[in-house]
């Protein structure tokens, strides 16, 4: 079959007259008329007897209709909007001299074998020598040209890269591994020429496999012995040993040459130049400049390059930003424990980087994630990430000056340059990463020390509440409100302005250092541990947006807050006894002020926006019988407890289902309708910002309105419900303009990634060790799957509930997707005046159906 590349089009003539030729009124010019005849004669050339899906305004590409029927439709409403390509229709979206024939039907290991001779070729240090490495290839040549046994086609590099894909995507053990391919040598032939175990196995896939590095640590992460401090055997600043020392038998401290200490380095370069070799992935990575887009409106966003940071970068280096294979990054980062939570602590922080220029389709898969560091526990790095990263830094620097690379599909060899475009990181990471606390009176990092933020005195926390008035117009009713916030205060100033990378950059030059290993003025003026290794690199100043808040755990605490204080759960409540406390010297609320008996005891009054037990009981029987739709969500039941009334074991995705989905449904007819209107409107803004594709012009309308919803927020909950998660609502629609989509600035891959890595690591001994010895086994088979014949990919996403059975065809949007019922039927007798009502439901809420009710 033939693969398309989308990078442009053949069209026969200029098809803008599909738009600029049709009429309202029925004179459509004679262009658009053979335009439109040509299209039905191309739709219908292959389809006789049979209906094809109908481009008009209406129809959309969704309801097939017969050919006089299509042509009433296309007469009356026209072309649906950016069809010049009629790629629905059998035509292909291609570049003239790319169309590559590509073979799904059986594995393509010559290609493979083809391709990676052109990185060998790039490896040799002079032309016409071999480079190091070259025997490794020839290794994996014999292996491609091998048969088996003399009595299959099988090679045997296509057999032992199948057989690492299944290793890799079941996570099957190493001795497992031993046995599996032991019990193979049994069954076959003799004289079969598969490996005995692992180790032969990966010694003759070497060729195919990326080497990572060991960099030796100090043991309390003061240095790396890197560079120029290869050759120490202690540290420069705490003087411990390199090596591990041990005592003899004569009780004399013998030094080993054992490393205390290793970090792992997965280096990027050689990753980033793989993606070149490949045809599909070569031309892929040019989508942004070249790619077509079905969504052509200037105000929708759907990839990182509609947004304000990437075109700043084009700014700042149009050499950078004219070609289109020059690559943007994402760097992320978290830490994880690989034990239970009754082992010891262990913290060990995998560095991610993914590149961007991929469709956003293919943006954050895990086949392109790739695992640059691996910092080795048991301690949270902190401020030290800053020097555990600092072998990636210089791997950017040399990016961004330009390293040979071979591009398959132009066939040519190229400079391959790359940026630093942002991070992303919880907000804990991000302070580690930025050099930014996140913690105290200053904890903000975008608003830094400009901030209405203050303590608690009874709650002992950092609120921001009656912190966000400054964001409203100047006339706004809020600013000058005595009772509704702040007993007796009124707002004169205007919002805090963000800090360009210049001003940060000035800023870090004008710190001198204090006590305590710390700045002066910290925690009063500022709030810098350390200055980040990203303003090292040479474009730094250009980096607008150079870390991104993570909205998925922003999310969860946001709806985790809000379910804890309307459901009242004890212990996480923000409206707890300490809450009203505050509430009452901050605040002119004497409704919900604590009450005190005659015998001395406090107690709260119910607030409007507590839930009463029996509605708490109502809502948690309607999520016991909820039912989503497949794969769209985790099954909520499990984490409802009716005997105990509480929501358990909620992960970050339930939380994002509650607050875009079920929160406005959940919670109307309990609340006055003032109340859930603001719950009702921060469920919209969260769906609009999660979405797939953004609109500018309404991320814009956001900016100016958020403010005002926390506002109503702030009138509603106590000082000790606002925290800094809630305060982060105000910068989302600012990041959302200047990033993009969220899903590319989200942890949640990161997250799936993480939890595949803790699955990986078998000798908890050796945590760092098996994380890398794993990754770059996966990365061997994600590298040769994609040669793979389509039945022989083991990624390929399984096939559920039977979908490969087809469904019996309809023209109901309805019955359009393919599937099939699952689990024992049963027979139901519907009266009739119910049967009516359901069709009358289903048919007015059917798009086919409008012109009929209409």
């Amino acid at each position: 079959m033939f693969f398309v590349f989308c990078l442009a089009f053949e069209m026969d003539g200029d098809r803008r007259v599909m738009y600029d030729g049709w009429r309202k009124d029925g004179a459509h010019s004679n262009e658009w008329m053979g335009v439109t005849k040509a299209f039905l004669e191309h739709a219908f050339k292959d389809a006789t007897g049979r209906l094809v899906k109908c481009p008009c305004n209406h129809c959309e590409n969704k309801w097939p209709q017969k050919k006089e029927e299509m042509e009433k439709h296309l007469c009356k409403s026209g072309f649906m909007p950016n069809y010049l390509v009629w790629y629905r229709h059998g035509e292909s979206i291609r570049h003239v001299d790319a169309e590559v024939e590509l073979d799904d039907d059986h594995d393509r290991m010559d290609d493979m074998l083809h391709d990676l001779g052109r990185e060998v070729e790039m490896n040799a240090e002079e032309p016409g020598q071999l480079p190091r490495d070259a025997q490794e290839f020839f290794q994996l040549l014999a292996a491609g040209e091998e048969r088996l046994h003399e009595h299959t086609q099988m090679s045997v590099l296509g057999t032992l890269t199948r057989l690492m894909a299944i290793k890799s995507k079941h996570n099957i053990s190493n001795s497992a591994y031993n046995d599996i391919v032991q019990l193979m040598g049994e069954v076959l032939p003799e004289n079969h020429k598969l490996p005995k175990n692992m180790y032969f196995t990966k010694k003759m896939l070497a060729g195919l496999g990326m080497t990572y590095e060991k960099i030796d640590v100090c043991p309390n992460s003061c240095m790396l012995f890197f560079e120029e401090d290869d050759k120490l055997d202690r540290c420069k600043h705490c003087e411990a040993s390199r090596y591990v020392e041990v005592t003899n038998d004569e009780g004399e401290l013998v030094v080993t040459k054992v490393a205390a200490k290793q970090l792992r380095r997965l280096p990027i370069i050689p990753r980033l130049s793989r993606l070149f070799l490949n045809k599909e992935i070569a031309l892929h990575m040019t989508w942004p400049k070249n790619g077509v887009r079905l969504v052509t409106d200037p105000d929708i966003m759907v990839h990182p390059s509609d947004g304000d940071a990437w075109k700043a970068f084009d700014e700042f280096d149009p050499e950078f930003a004219n070609d289109p294979r020059s690559v943007r990054l994402g760097l992320s980062t978290d830490g994880f424990t690989p034990f239970n939570t009754s082992a010891s602590p262990y913290s060990c922080w995998p560095v991610f980087i993914v590149p961007y220029n991929l469709p956003p389709e293919l943006v954050n898969k895990e086949e392109f994630m790739f695992l640059a560091l691996v910092i080795p526990g048991p301690e949270h790095p902190g401020p030290k990430l800053n020097m555990f990263v600092r072998p990636l830094i210089e791997e950017l620097k040399q990016l961004w000056r330009g390293v040979k690379a071979y591009d398959s599909h132009t066939e040519k060899e190229f400079t391959m340059r790359a940026a630093y475009l942002w991070s992303v990181h919880d907000l804990l990471a991000y302070g580690d990463w930025s050099g930014w606390c996140v913690h105290g009176r200053l904890c903000c990092p975008i608003c830094m020390n400009d901030t209405d933020a203050f303590r608690l005195k009874h709650g002992g926390k950092v609120s921001f509440f009656d912190a966000h008035r400054r964001w409203t117009p100047f006339k706004h009713d809020f600013r000058n409100s005595l009772t509704a916030f702040r007993g007796g205060a009124k707002i004169r100033n205007g919002p805090p302005k963000r800090q360009t990378a210049p001003q940060i950059m000035a800023w870090h030059a004008c710190l001198k250092q204090g006590e305590n290993d710390r700045f002066q003025g910290y925690g009063e003026d500022h709030n810098w541990t350390h200055i980040s290794s990203i303003w090292e690199l040479p474009y730094a100043k250009a980096l607008i947006m150079p870390h991104n808040i993570d909205l998925m755990h922003q999310e969860r605490n946001v709806a985790e807050s809000i379910i804890s204080t309307c459901f009242d759960v004890t212990d996480k409540t923000k409206d707890n006894m300490k809450a009203r406390k505050d509430m009452a010297e901050i605040c002119k609320r004497p409704m919900l002020e604590l009450k005190v008996s005659d015998k001395g005891h406090e107690s709260r009054p119910r607030a409007d926006y507590c839930l009463k037990p029996d509605e708490r009981k109502e809502i948690f029987k309607w999520l016991k019988n909820l039912k989503f739709p497949d794969r769209y969500a985790a099954n909520l039941k499990r984490s409802v407890n009716l005997k105990t009334g509480k929501l358990i074991g909620l992960k970050s995705h339930d939380y994002h289902i509650i607050m875009e989905r079920l929160m406005p449904v959940m919670f109307r007819g309990y609340f006055k309708d003032e109340l859930w209107s603001i719950f009702a409107e921060l469920s919209y803004f969260y769906r609009e910002v999660c979405a797939k594709t953004v609109s500018k012009r309404l991320m814009q309308k956001f900016e100016k309105e958020i403010p005002i919803l926390i506002c109503k927020f702030e009138k509603v909950f106590p000082p000790g419900f606002f925290n800094v998660m809630q305060h982060l609502i105000v910068h989302l629609p600012w990041e959302a303009l200047v990033g993009g989509p969220v899903q590319f600035r989200w942890m949640y891959p990161i997250e799936r990634a993480l939890k595949k890595l803790r699955a990986s690591v078998r000798n908890k001994a050796r945590v760092e060790g098996c994380i890398a010895e794993a990754f770059a086994l996966k990365e061997i088979s994600q590298f040769s799957t994609r040669y793979f014949a389509r039945a022989n990919n083991v990624f390929a996403p399984s096939v559920r509930l039977h979908v490969e059975n087809e469904s019996p065809q309809s023209t109901l949007q309805i019955f359009a997707n393919p599937g099939k019922a699952v689990g024992k039927g049963s027979v139901c007798h519907i009266e009739a005046s119910d049967l009516n009502t359901l069709m009358l439901y289903m048919y007015s809420n059917i798009d086919s159906t409008q012109e009929a009710f209409e």
